[in-house]
């Protein structure tokens, strides 16, 4: 006598409920009598062994087979986590990548830039100090009546980007009737700026270089 059905024997295929709660598929060469608490009913060709039932687990969520839990699956490429921390430096407070964690070969290390990418110089690193420095500059005018101000702090790192500037009133050397200033057209870096010192005799309204005068500028951090 064979173990199994005839594969052309019908087999029947009852849905419905389990004992534990899951839905089931219950394979079965008995043709079922309309069971109350079947989902549906399907009408298979296979074979199973005869004279037995076999139920078959049906999870619509793989995570709730528990012949599948706990498997070893593919972990994926290895990857780097960074190690960030602040440091300070003078006014500015920078985010440098001091190290990472996991995977394999020679990380790079160095401080983000505003652009997100490393930099080892902390001139290009960005400034995550909500706090800007505000700073007064000044220097004299040459023949021209031309100032080149520095910005120049001691003990403080220089500006990182070129700064927003307000210039001030100048400071004459002689006496002079009028005045004007004004920051001379694409002088400013971060470095530097240049303005320009135009006055008048007492006795005379034409306006012309002023030499000697003392520029003043307002430099505020971005």
């Amino acid at each position: 006598m064979s173990e199994f059905l005839p594969t052309n024997r019908r087999i029947f295929g009852i849905i419905q409920e389990g004992a534990a709660g899951q839905t089931i598929l219950r394979l079965t060469a008995r043709e079922p009598s309309a069971p109350e608490d079947a989902m549906a009913v399907l009408l298979l060709r296979g074979q199973i062994p005869e004279g037995l039932e076999k139920d078959v687990p049906i999870f619509s969520d793989p995570s709730l087979n528990p012949d599948l839990r706990g498997l070893p699956g593919d972990e994926g490429p290895n990857g780097w986590t960074p190690k960030l921390r602040a440091v300070s430096d003078g006014t500015r407070t920078l985010m440098e990548v001091a190290g990472w964690v996991q995977s394999s070969g020679k990380p790079a290390t160095g401080f983000l830039t505003s652009t997100g990418e490393l930099a080892t110089d902390k001139a290009q690193a960005f400034n995550f100090n909500a706090v800007k420095r505000v700073r007064a500059f000044s220097a004299q005018t040459n023949s021209s009546g031309i100032a080149t101000i520095p910005f120049t702090m001691a003990g403080e790192p220089g500006f990182a980007q070129t700064p927003q500037v307000i210039v001030l009133a100048p400071n004459p050397n002689i006496a002079i009737g009028r005045y004007e200033w004004s920051e001379v057209a694409g002088s400013r870096t971060k470095d530097s700026v240049q303005v320009l010192v135009r006055g008048s005799a007492l006795t005379s309204g034409l306006l012309g270089p002023l030499a000697g005068a003392t520029a003043n500028v307002i430099a505020i951090e971005l």
